[in-house]
């Protein structure tokens, strides 16, 4: 466990697990604060990105981390039926049972603008963590914290593809968007 290894020690071989970067919506999972999970008295490294996400979303044979797969299938989910009591209740099931301790490290270890020291939530859970319960968790903070307000689907019809864009955008890609436009024409000038 993690009070019984050196702090300098965890926090030197978790940076890469620490969601590092401020302001990114993933790269820094609880807002203003690091995050670690520790699974067996190990530290835990994986990162992805809300992009990330949305990519595996979108190419699910390109995408064979576990982790991203359940995010995929959250994702999914969240945006066929969005927030319903059932996927409350299913997300909560999962994610009961992770707990998260909280240590301040300082700033040398741990940067910040302010060189204050920082706050670090270890996520630990009474049984061994699956892709399932990171994925679970990680979704549940995309949806509290808004994240998931900017994700759209592509008004193209054929296609099924979802993106992160702001309230006017249509197309998940230039090319969606210009074959809208190409097919709209040509629609029109058949009549």
């Amino acid at each position: 466990m993690f009070g019984n290894i050196n702090l300098s020690v965890t926090l030197n071989i978790s940076q890469k697990a620490l969601h590092l970067q401020v302001g990114e919506s993933m790269k820094k999972a609880l807002h203003e604060s690091y995050e670690l999970y520790e699974n067996n008295g190990k530290p835990v490294v994986w990162n992805f990105t809300l992009e990330e996400i949305v990519a595996a979303v979108n190419n699910p044979e390109k995408s064979n981390h576990p982790v991203l797969m359940y995010m995929r299938g959250w994702m999914t989910k969240y945006y066929r039926e969005g927030i319903t009591d059932t996927l409350l209740n299913d997300l909560n099931a999962i994610i009961e049972n992770i707990h998260f301790s909280k240590i301040i490290a300082p700033s040398d270890i741990c940067s910040s603008e302010s060189e204050l020291p920082q706050k670090i939530y270890i996520c630990r859970s009474q049984s061994i963590l699956t892709p399932e319960m990171y994925a679970a968790n990680d979704f549940s903070k995309l949806l509290t914290n808004g994240d998931l307000n900017r994700l759209k689907s592509c008004s193209f019809e054929e296609c099924e593809n979802v993106f992160l864009g702001r309230p006017q955008s249509k197309w998940c890609s230039k090319a969606c968007g210009s074959k809208f436009r190409v097919r709209k024409k040509r629609k029109l000038d058949a009549q």
